[in-house]
C-alpha cells in the first residue's frame, strides 16, 4: 500500500463549512454546536437543546439516493427519522447546496473537493454529553483508516469520530493538547506509517513540547532501517505494535497478509535496536486464545534488545499487552465467535506467572482487555484499576452483581456484544474490602 497524504487545508475546509452551515449557524442560539468533518464525503452535525441532526453530502457517482439530489451531489440525513424541529435545518443546508450548484465558478471547485472528500476514510461524530470514552492521559491522534492488514476484529474500521483529515487538523489538536497540559501524544490509525507527513508531525509534536511521542503500528514499515531511523530522529520515543502470535501462520492468518510475520518481527527488532520503547499488543481471538505463555517465551527468546552502553536505562525486552477481541468496528460487523473470557483469563494467568520469572512486563489494558474480576490474583497487572475515573460507553455494561464488587468504581464493565454470545455468569464480584493496587515510584 502506497503512502497517503493529508491534503485538505484548513482554509478550504472553513470555506465550504461557512457556505453550507454558516446561515444555519447564525440562525440558531449560541448554545448550538455546528460542525463539519471530511471523510466518506462531508459529515455535518447540528446539536443543541436535546436535538441532534447528522447529515452527509457525497458525490452522486458514489451515493445513489438521498433527501436532496443535485447534478453531482447527494444530501441525506443519518438515522431512521428526523424530528420536525430538525427538518428545517436539513432544508436550509439543501438550499445552500442548491445555490452552490447554480454558481458556475464555485460549482467546479466544489465538485473537485467533494470528489476527493467522498473517497476519504469514513468518519463519525462521537458520543455527546461530555462522557469520557477513553482511558489514560494521552492525546490520541487518528491519522488514517487504511492499513495493510485486514484483521477481522479491527475496531478502527467503519467511521472513527476522532479521525483527522488535514495537517491543519493535526496542528490544531496538538496545540490544544499542550494548552490542556498534555505531555504525551500518540499517532494511530488505521496505519499511521502510511501517512507521508508522519516524520514532520512527530517533529512538530516535539517542537510544541510533548515529552513523549508514541506510535501505534503494525510494524511492517519499521523493518526498513532508513524509515525507522527517520522516525526516531524526528523524535519518536515509543511504539505499540500489533503482534498476535509467536507462530507465523497464526499471525499471518489474522493479518491476512501472507509472509508478513518475519517483516513484523523485524520491525519490532529494528525499533528495539534504535532505542525506542516497544510494547507488543497481542489481541486474543479464537485462533490464538491459548498461546499467551508461548508468546511470552518467544518474546524473551527472540526480541532481546542489543546491549549498548548509551541505552543502559532501557528495558532489555519489549513489554506486552494482552488484549481481547472486541465486538466493535469490524469485530461487530463480521459476526464472528468471541473467545470465552474464563478460558482467556486462565491462559493469561499462566503467562503472567511465566513473564514475571523471565523479567518481562505484561499488562491487561483497560477497554481492550477484560475485567479484573476474572483474574483478581493479578490485579496489579490491570491498567483499569489505576484509573480513578471510570469510562462509561453505551456499548459496554455493568451487571447487577457488580454493585457487590470491590472494583466497581474503576471498572467499565464489558461489551454487550460479548454478553449476547456468552452471557454474564463469568463475571463474579470481588469481595468488598479488597484494595485497589497502588502506584509506586511513579509506576505500577
Amino acid at each position: 500500500m502506497d503512502e497517503l497524504a493529508l491534503k485538505v487545508s484548513r482554509q478550504e475546509h472553513s470555506e465550504w463549512q461557512e457556505w453550507l452551515l454558516g446561515p444555519l449557524q447564525r440562525s440558531l442560539p449560541e448554545s448550538f454546536q455546528v460542525r463539519m468533518k471530511v471523510g466518506g464525503g462531508l459529515l455535518l452535525m447540528v446539536e443543541g437543546e436535546g436535538e441532534r441532526l447528522v447529515m452527509q453530502i457525497g458525490d452522486r457517482s458514489i451515493f445513489e439516493d438521498g433527501y436532496y439530489i443535485f447534478d453531482s451531489s447527494v444530501l441525506r440525513y443519518i438515522g431512521r427519522d428526523i424530528s420536525e424541529r430538525a427538518r428545517p435545518w436539513l432544508e436550509m443546508v439543501g438550499d445552500q447546496l442548491g445555490r452552490l450548484h447554480r454558481d458556475p465558478e464555485k460549482s467546479v471547485r466544489w465538485q473537485s473537493f467533494l470528489s476527493w472528500a467522498s473517497v476519504q476514510p469514513s468518519r463519525a461524530f462521537g458520543v455527546h454529553g461530555g462522557e469520557q470514552t477513553y482511558q489514560g492521559e494521552e492525546l490520541l491522534i487518528r491519522l488514517l483508516e487504511p492499513c495493510q492488514a485486514r484483521c477481522s476484529f479491527c475496531i478502527c474500521r467503519s467511521g472513527q469520530p476522532d479521525l483527522v483529515s488535514s495537517i491543519d487538523d493535526v496542528e490544531e489538536r496538538l496545540v490544544e493538547g499542550r494548552e490542556h497540559g498534555m505531555e504525551i501524544v500518540v499517532f494511530t490509525g488505521g496505519e499511521p506509517t502510511l501517512v507521508r507527513e508522519l516524520p514532520d508531525l512527530i517533529r512538530r509534536a516535539k517542537e510544541l513540547g510533548y515529552r513523549t511521542v508514541g506510535l501505534q503500528t503494525n510494524g511492517i514499515r519499521l523493518a526498513n532501517r532508513a524509515y525507522a531511523t527517520q522516525l526516531r530522529d524526528a523524535g519518536l520515543d515509543r511504539i505499540l505494535q500489533s503482534l498476535h502470535s509467536h507462530q507465523a501462520e497464526t499471525h499471518e492468518a489474522i493479518f491476512q497478509i501472507e509472509g508478513c510475520f518475519d517483516t513484523c518481527v523485524g520491525g519490532a527488532r529494528m525499533a528495539m535496536a534504535l532505542g525506542l520503547q516497544v510494547t507488543l499488543n497481542f489481541v486474543t481471538t479464537i485462533q490464538n486464545q491459548g498461546q499467551h505463555t508461548d508468546f511470552v517465551e518467544f518474546v524473551h527468546r527472540e526480541l532481546k534488545r542489543p546491549f549498548r552502553p548509551r541505552q543502559f536505562y532501557l528495558s532489555r525486552y519489549p513489554s506486552i499487552t494482552f488484549s481481547v477481541m472486541s465486538p466493535q468496528g469490524w469485530g461487530a460487523q463480521h459476526d464472528q465467535p468471541l473467545a470465552r473470557l474464563t478460558d482467556v483469563a486462565e491462559s493469561v494467568g499462566r503467562a503472567l506467572v511465566r513473564a514475571r520469572k523471565l523479567g518481562l512486563d505484561v499488562r491487561i489494558p483497560g477497554l481492550c482487555g477484560f475485567p479484573p474480576c476474572l483474574l483478581p490474583k493479578h490485579k496489579r497487572r490491570f491498567d483499569e484499576l489505576y484509573e480513578e475515573r471510570p469510562v462509561r460507553i453505551q456499548s459496554r455494561q455493568l451487571f447487577e452483581t457488580c454493585s457487590d464488587c470491590a472494583f466497581e468504581q474503576r471498572c467499565s464493565g464489558y461489551w454487550k456484544g460479548y454478553v449476547a454470545q456468552h452471557g454474564h455468569s463469568e463475571f463474579v464480584p470481588i469481595p468488598k474490602g479488597t484494595s485497589y493496587p497502588r502506584r509506586w515510584m511513579g509506576g505500577r
